[in-house]
């Protein structure tokens, strides 16, 4: 028997597999593809590209409505996971797999802004590019290569192979070849491709008139950041943070606000204001609410890391 948890009425209630939910959105969403969808007998393929996976669905449009499945849902582990994970692969060789893990241990927080980092410089690659990208790394990652691996971090980096490609800015900052990014690319891109070829040459499919492609907009989360004076003492400011059940709360005293965090920062550095100005990042993913202030003179931060289910 259903346990009902969500106050769901389970006579209502049906499960579907991702792929199947994604071909039914296409026929209901407002789009130019809809027209083309929305004939009886018309056959179509829905490739849905997420963050773990790419899942495919071939239906066809029935007299009635409904939808017949042509070919079962497949797919296979070829998501943005996939090419996330051979930058990380590539940050081992540079800096060591120990040095990493031992980030992921001491500052989870850092480990997270070059996710991040890197999910904005990925949605933005485009093939078409010449210069190299900067990607922007954790200082403390440096110092835990340095302790673990034992000599330069620009010697290690000269020999690896990747050559000139790769290249040590300052202290936080690697820039690399646009040719290593697109092999990062390569391999979840060559899988789905020749997935897609092997079904459409199934004889069943030869009607397959549409091939759409479905993506995730958010991968690991939105965030925000402001500009923001210091307050009133000039040793410290206090950022409380508050939550509330409105879309759009205009006061902290608004029905149903209340507070849910406080973060402080020092900023003893600087003799103005101005010294002491800083950028304030809201970043909203999954469980977590990751509020980060960096003091833009100094680059020092600070973090709060919320537990949103408490």
């Amino acid at each position: 028997m259903l346990r009902i948890v969500a106050g769901i009425d389970p006579r209502r209630l049906k499960l579907a597999y991702e792929p199947e939910a994604a071909s039914i959105w296409c026929q209901i969403v407002t789009s130019d593809a809809k027209a083309s969808l929305d004939r009886p007998g018309v056959r179509y393929m829905v490739v849905d590209l997420g963050g773990g996976t790419a899942d495919i669905s071939v239906h066809e449009k029935q007299a009635n409505g409904t939808l017949k499945e042509i070919h079962k849902a497949s797919g296979g582990p070829w998501g943005g996971i996939y090419v996330d994970d051979n930058y990380i692969t590539m940050l081992s060789e540079v800096f060591g797999t120990r040095a990493i893990e031992e980030l992921k241990r001491e500052e989870m927080a850092d480990y997270f802004d070059i996710l991040r980092e890197f999910e904005t410089k990925k949605r933005t690659f485009s093939t078409k590019t010449k210069d190299k990208i900067t990607f922007r790394i954790s200082a403390t990652l440096r110092e835990l290569s340095d302790r673990f691996e034992g000599g330069t971090l620009k010697d290690r980096i000269g020999n690896l192979r990747y050559g000139s490609n790769l290249e040590l800015r300052g202290s936080d900052k690697l820039r690399v070849d646009p040719l290593i990014i697109s092999g990062w690319f390569d391999g979840p891109l060559n899988y789905l491709l020749r997935h897609v070829k092997e079904l459409l040459r199934e004889p069943k499919m030869s009607d397959v008139s549409a091939v759409l492609l479905v993506g995730d907009e958010i991968d690991f989360g939105d965030q925000k950041t402001v500009g923001r004076d210091p307050g009133g003492n000039m040793e410290f400011t206090t950022f409380p943070i508050f939550r509330c059940p409105s879309p759009n709360p205009i006061l902290t005293t608004d029905r149903g606000c209340r507070q849910i965090g406080l973060l402080k920062v020092y900023h003893p550095e600087g003799d103005t204001k101005f010294d002491k100005k800083m950028n304030v990042t809201f970043m909203f993913g999954d469980t977590e609410l990751l509020v980060k202030v960096t003091i833009r003179k100094t680059g020092k931060t600070f973090k709060l890391a919320i537990d949103c289910l408490e």
